[in-house]
């Protein structure tokens, strides 16, 4: 009895050891297993599911899924001496794995369109947001209704949605809970601006799914209405983005009003820039641009003010610099130059100067630009910064070299604070006019009216600038 008992327990010690040692019993096995997870494994981790699974599967048995290739690494063995396992359960895969059950992949397959699905905004479940009792969450949900109708294209009903939400969001008690709140619907109004503008460029009628009640709107909105319907969502961010009490978020939504109306301005303007045919004129083609013209001026008036509303310096000037930008791109360039001439930062001032007078030169109106770089040599001249004044001076005579105008650039020299800033100056004025061809003219100045001591070097710089116009013309010779 005693002998069987030694046999039994003897057994049973060999195989405890077996598995605690982390005996490769299991690895000898060349057919697909199962993971240690499924209940049939050794539960030490170095089950045949995981090391010699040729099947591609997570389980070890069934046939590898299509287009998910992972490999699965065995656990990795102690130091020699030490044969402890990982413990149960190492491998375990839980049934929302997306390795053993690609729910990800297959939500991102898809299946056939439910012909039943809405394909937009409806009157119920507007209806149903404004029966929410709280008004941050009844905001919330309005905003992200109209959100989904601007997607949908559906943007007077985006315009009523917004209405709602602004009610809602002013009655909000708790300050940050309202402040992102106005935030978020600053942000769809800007959004909507730029369908309501897109779509007066289309003038085409909105889709409108089934289950949603036609307004009362013409078939085929008219484009000016929806550019004087975006000036008023404007108008309506701007006070809203006053609203905002934390001073920061406030100048930044202030900023992004501004910038977003000053781009709508320009993208306004710039649709009847040229008549098409300037021989044969069109009283309604030349009555719609008097009326797009107008209302691309007062839309980048209403920018001007909203920027000129901002409390920090640094937002207030960059806005005020960007609308002068949008003017340039769009050829408003006196409207553009009166605003410039506002900007009471010298620094802000001139860099929105040289935008406009920049675009000017670019479209050959150099007589109008003359006015605009005189102003804006008087606004550097002011900077009483003595590098900035240097720094700024450097943007204003690269703005005349680009432009051609070499006598007023060496004009402008008396404006830097350092003689070496006129000398650098200099050089690059002489090479530029040796690489456009007036070497002869930049030689008759050197010699009139630059010391002797830096004549030689500013010599040189005509020479280089004459090679570096003949490289490029000698490069396309010989490849001919």
């Amino acid at each position: 009895m005693m002998g069987q008992r030694w046999e039994l327990t003897r057994g049973v010690l060999l195989a405890a050891a077996a598995g605690f040692l982390g005996a490769p019993l299991a690895v000898a096995q060349e057919q697909p297993g199962l993971s240690s997870g499924s209940g049939q494994g050794t539960g030490t981790g170095f089950s045949s599911g995981v090391q010699r699974n040729r099947s591609g599967s997570m389980s070890g048995t069934g046939p590898s899924r299509r287009g998910v290739e992972r490999s699965v690494q065995p656990p990795r063995e102690g130091p020699p001496g030490r044969g402890m396992g990982l413990g149960p359960g190492v491998n375990v895969r839980f049934p929302n794995d997306p390795y053993l059950i690609p729910f990800v992949n297959m939500a991102q397959e898809g299946g056939p369109i439910d012909p039943n699905a809405p394909s937009g905004v409806s009157n119920e479940l507007v209806k149903n947001a404004k029966l929410i009792d709280s008004p941050d969450e009844r905001s919330l949900a309005l905003q992200r209704i109209a959100n989904s109708a601007i997607a949908s294209n559906q943007v007077f009903l985006a315009h009523q949605i917004l209405e709602d939400a602004v009610s809602a969001a002013v009655q909000v008690q708790t300050p940050l809970v309202r402040d992102q709140r106005l935030i978020a619907i600053v942000t769809s109004l800007t959004i909507l601006n730029g369908a309501l503008l897109g779509e007066s460029q289309q003038a085409v009628v909105e889709p409108r799914p089934k289950d949603v009640k036609p307004e009362a709107l013409p078939k085929a909105p008219d484009p000016a209405v929806l550019v004087r319907l975006a000036r008023l969502e404007w108008n309506r961010g701007a006070y809203l983005a006053g609203l905002i009490s934390n001073p920061t978020y406030r100048n930044e939504m202030l900023y992004k009003v501004a910038e977003s109306e000053a781009s709508g301005s320009a993208s306004v303007a710039n649709r009847y820039i040229d008549d098409p045919d300037p021989a044969k004129p069109d009283p309604a083609s030349a009555k719609r641009k008097q009326t797009y013209q107008t209302a691309a001026d007062e839309e980048l008036v209403d920018s001007f003010a909203v920027a000129d509303k901002i409390e920090r310096p640094i937002w207030r000037y960059r806005a005020m610099v960007r609308i002068a930008l949008q003017a340039a791109d769009s050829r408003q360039y006196e409207r553009g130059f009166e605003l410039a001439r506002k900007i009471d930062n010298a620094e802000s001032r001139t860099e929105a100067l040289l935008l406009i007078a920049d675009s000017l030169c670019r479209h050959e109106q150099n007589d109008r630009a003359t006015p605009v770089y005189e102003q804006a040599a008087r606004a550097a001249a002011s900077i009483q910064q003595e590098g900035l004044r240097g720094v700024i001076t450097g943007f204003l005579i690269d703005s005349l070299i680009s432009a051609g105008r070499f006598d007023d650039a060496r004009a402008c020299l008396v404006i830097y604070p350092e003689e070496s800033q006129r000398f650098v100056a200099l050089g690059a004025i002489a090479e530029s006019q040796g690489r456009r061809g007036a070497a002869e003219s930049a030689r008759r100045w050197i010699a009139s009216d630059v010391p002797a001591a830096y004549r030689p070097t500013l010599y040189r710089r005509v020479v280089d600038g004459y090679l570096k116009a003949i490289e490029p013309n000698r490069g396309e010779a010989f490849g001919k």
